[in-house]
């Protein structure tokens, strides 16, 4: 959800967009809150694998979501910090060890694990 739909950020008049919605245009008449600018420009690059730097990125998820759909609203709406972006070599070194771990909490807390191939 949008800051605006929490509450936690307001639009007075002058605060908005300039330009055509529909259109090609947007201008924003106010600079943006980046906390990333303190990392400095080599993390500051959003779009990069956190393993290894790469461009060619997809999101992964932390949090698996066999696990994550159990987990309390509250902590659903924040979700941002369960993605990073890896590059398809560091998401099949994670992807192996993330189903290890996911399977053996199965197995510890009385779960059951998938079976092979599902």
């Amino acid at each position: 959800r949008s800051l605006l739909k929490q509450g936690k950020a307001q639009l007075q008049p002058g605060d908005g967009v300039e330009g055509q919605l529909g259109g090609a245009v947007v201008r924003l008449n106010f600079v943006p809150l980046d906390r990333y600018t303190s990392l400095g420009p080599e993390r500051a690059d959003r779009n990069s694998c956190v393993g290894c730097g790469s461009p060619d990125v997809a999101r992964f998820y932390i949090v698996p979501r066999q696990f994550f759909v159990h987990l309390p609203i509250a902590w659903k709406s924040s979700n941002c910090h369960d993605i990073v972006l890896l590059c398809p070599n560091c998401r099949l070194r994670i992807e192996r060890r993330q189903s290890e771990r996911a399977e053996a909490l199965l197995l510890q807390h009385g779960g059951r694990a998938p079976r092979s191939g599902q």
